[in-house]
């Protein structure tokens, strides 16, 4: 996977899993897909759908004009960057490796390689910006996002698992995970 995104910036990467058929336009249906591929339930899928799509796809326009379907388009991503997040991507979509560092270097404060909850909540604070109502929105809902997907047993966000959440790679790992969990439970159903 990394020699086919070699010349993308880590942003479009980050999205190239919901576009399934990799047309540069991801829309409601393939966001809805791909959380459905992770197990989410139906009205976590539709909801997370809606605020992603609503929300990501006007930035993302390469027009004045809103698209009426709510699409997101791949090659404009990083339009849609907000503030108050960890500023691991920078204003054209790359991926910024020294802040990614910085950032977990400040909040985990036992250097155990990951942040607990307690700890994504001091950083979720310590990265808001005055009166960044979006931002603060949209850096909340994408941490939730990411220790949903992630669920980590030990109550610990990995630092490689969460860079895996900024170049899209456990996506697809997720999704394996889930389906290989589903056929495990049919095939033990069969046993049955």
């Amino acid at each position: 996977m990394a020699k086919a995104h070699h010349l993308i910036q880590v942003v479009v990467q980050h999205t190239d899993y919901f576009d399934r058929d990799h047309d540069g336009v991801i829309w409601p249906s393939d966001t809805y897909v791909g959380f459905r591929a992770w197990g989410w339930s139906i009205p976590l899928c539709l909801y997370a759908t809606f605020l992603i799509n609503f929300f990501l796809s006007y930035p993302t326009v390469p027009s004045i004009l809103p698209d009426p379907f709510f699409r997101i388009f791949t090659q404009r991503m990083h339009k849609a960057k907000h503030g108050s997040d960890s500023m691991s991507y920078d204003n054209e979509g790359r991926f910024r490796p020294q802040n990614f560092e910085d950032f977990f270097a400040k909040y985990d404060k036992d250097g155990k390689g990951g942040l607990t909850v307690e700890e994504l909540w001091t950083a979720w604070k310590g990265q808001a910006f005055v009166l960044d109502f979006f931002g603060w929105g949209a850096a909340f809902f994408e941490w939730l996002a990411t220790y949903l997907l992630i669920w980590p047993e030990d109550g610990v966000l990995r630092k490689e698992d969460v860079r895996g959440v900024f170049d899209g790679s456990i996506f697809y790992k997720k999704a394996e995970q889930h389906k290989q969990k589903m056929l495990g439970v049919q095939k033990n159903k069969r046993l049955l």
